[in-house]
């Protein structure tokens, strides 16, 4: 995988999305020439396939058009989530990193549509990220379906071994690996909100403007990693009287998805 998690090389590169809300430009990390996209892989150690993970390439249009002129061969791997569950995810990283102000994710859900005409950011839009059939069938009409794995979150959690030695295979590497299934990374966690350290590390402060002044960006970093995850405590699970109130909110694109991969996605609308 290259240095870098998510260099957005092909979505944020060129187009007027963000990630984070009031902020159209790109972050630190973002790669936006192909020469800084291929440094990224310069150190591959002799590696035969190589590869990264942005997650805004599903969602962002005119994304798979770009990695097609890249390379018309390109391997590309999806994975999905119940729509229900990633939007609840995606409201607790949102309240983990300080950009959603508001207190319930059904407040967020009644927010999006203003906020998708107001602001350029992608985090807060729990509703339209989720709607995966159109976002999917981009990517259909530009490569050919053999060149597309598509895995679902929930199969990978009961059979994580199983769905990696599939993803191996499709990639064209060795399946016969020992992997740590207790691995973890990424896990969000939730603050609260009148912690102080949670105010002095996320939200605009003169203590935050100081440090941004005397730190580099990778100490600054390092920071609020130590913070979130020393301070901060994993989010509540999504209630049933919650899960039942949001899944009508997706269960259209469900059926159209679910004609799209040939595949019983009823679990999730129930």
């Amino acid at each position: 995988m290259c240095s870098i998690k998510e260099p957005h090389y092909f979505s944020f590169g060129a187009g007027d999305f963000s990630l984070a809300p009031g902020r159209r430009g790109p972050v630190h990390s973002w790669v936006k020439s192909r020469e800084e996209y291929l440094k990224l892989f310069a150190n591959d150690h002799g590696a035969r396939v190589g590869g990264e993970s942005s997650v805004s390439y599903l969602y962002v249009p005119g994304t798979a058009e770009r990695i097609r002129e890249f390379n018309p061969e390109m391997k590309l791997i999806v994975s999905l989530r119940n729509p229900v569950d990633r939007a609840w995810s995606s409201f607790n990283a949102a309240k983990s990193y300080g950009t959603e102000p508001l207190k319930t994710l059904a407040e967020g859900l009644a927010a999006e549509p203003q906020r998708i005409q107001e602001d350029g950011s992608i985090l807060l839009r729990y509703r339209d990220l989720g709607l995966y059939s159109s976002q999917l069938a981009r990517y259909y009409e530009v490569f050919p379906r053999d060149q597309i794995k598509v895995i679902l979150y929930e199969d990978f959690v009961q059979e994580p071994e199983r769905v990696v030695r599939e993803l191996c295979e499709f990639i064209g590497v060795s399946p016969d690996f020992q992997m740590d299934p207790d691995l973890r990374s990424n896990e969000t966690r939730r603050p609260n909100d009148a912690n102080p350290l949670h105010n002095l590390v996320s939200n605009q402060n003169f203590v935050r403007s100081a440090l941004r002044k005397l730190l580099p960006m990778s100490a600054r970093q390092r920071l609020r990693e130590i913070v979130r995850y020393t301070m901060f405590k994993p989010p509540p699970a999504i209630s049933m009287q919650e899960r039942r109130q949001f899944v009508d909110l997706f269960r259209d694109d469900i059926r159209k998805l679910q004609i799209l991969l040939d595949r019983d996605m009823s679990v999730w609308s129930k």
